[in-house]
């Protein structure tokens, strides 16, 4: 599938997903873009996960909370990431006035154990990954297409051999550690969302926030398993994740897209993304040197906008 922000030397398109344990009767129902479920999301994650915890809903915030499941070891199959973890979110000011930091909505510990973040739109519903999804993690990430954009890669590009059971099993573990380093701190950097079609309750892919900077910007990636792509789950799962670091207070939200990885590119431009850049050679696959590009989204010009903003 496509791209969920540290620096890995690995090209990739972003984004990450994680299982859901069912969705609250009073999960916030979104309408998307009528083309939305003609995109075909291209995995693209990355292993490495930066430990940090997440902020709880505020009130008002679009998604139900539910408690989190055991916390387990970790290791690395494929986690999502944009295109290529990047090392560092570097801000960009949007073009005219200049924008006031804005508030964010969570700062500090958040009261209570562990909470889990739920978010749906009432196709796709995002929910913490469990131990029971160690076995489809480790399926997935054995594909070629999320080996190439979002697993991980040796200093030359070279991908680590497909992660087994027991490895999917200690990922899903620090996946749970960035939720509680969540709930402490109130930064979501590593907070992981597992992808699923609603209706049927079928684990389709992974998204998840691969960075937070200290400027609030925000950098998220993912990916979707081979026999989920062409439904439209990774421009939904986009779009949901981004409302919802907007709801935390990013002042900006990123992606990083391996040059050539169109389908992700289209999954970006389908969740208002905007294209920002090239970084040339920012990449490496298989000893060859790749460029990445740059796609990102402001709260105060996000051409989606909130549900009750849509006609």
């Amino acid at each position: 599938m496509l791209p969920h922000s540290r620096e890995n030397a690995r090209c990739a398109a972003h984004v990450r997903d994680i299982r859901l344990s069912g969705v609250s009767a009073g999960a916030p129902r979104y309408t998307l873009p009528a083309d939305a479920m003609n995109d075909i999301s291209l995995p693209s994650l990355s292993l490495s996960f930066n430990p940090a915890g997440w902020a709880a809903p505020a009130a008002g915030r679009r998604c139900s909370t539910s408690p989190p499941a055991p916390a387990r070891s970790a290791t690395s199959p494929a986690r999502p990431s944009s295109s290529l973890m990047s090392s560092t979110a570097a801000s960009h000011k949007a073009a005219g006035s200049p924008q006031r930091v804005r508030r964010r909505r969570q700062d500090g510990p958040v009261p209570g154990d562990s909470p889990v973040v739920t978010l749906s739109d009432g196709l796709v519903t995002l929910r913490p990954w469990s131990k029971d999804d160690a076995r489809f993690m480790a399926e997935a990430s054995a594909d070629p297409a999320i080996r190439r954009y979002n697993g991980s890669h040796d200093r030359l590009g070279c991908p680590a051999p497909p992660p087994s059971t027991t490895d999917a099993e200690a990922v899903i573990d620090q996946f749970a550690l960035n939720w509680r380093a969540f709930a402490a701190t109130g930064t979501p950097s590593g907070v992981v969302f597992a992808i699923l079609d609603q209706r049927s309750g079928e684990l389709a892919g992974c998204c998840g926030v691969d960075d937070w900077s200290k400027e609030d910007v925000a950098q998220f990636g993912y990916w979707i398993a081979p026999n989920a792509r062409g439904r439209g789950y990774a421009t939904r799962a986009a779009i949901l994740l981004t409302r919802w670091l907007f709801d935390l207070g990013a002042a900006r939200v990123f992606l990083t897209i391996v040059a050539g990885n169109e389908q992700s590119v289209a999954v970006a431009r389908r969740a208002g993304f905007v294209y920002e850049g090239t970084m040339r050679d920012h990449g490496v696959w298989q000893g060859q040197r790749c460029d990445v590009t740059l796609f990102a989204a402001l709260p105060h010009e996000w051409p989606v906008g909130r549900p009750d903003e849509q006609t």
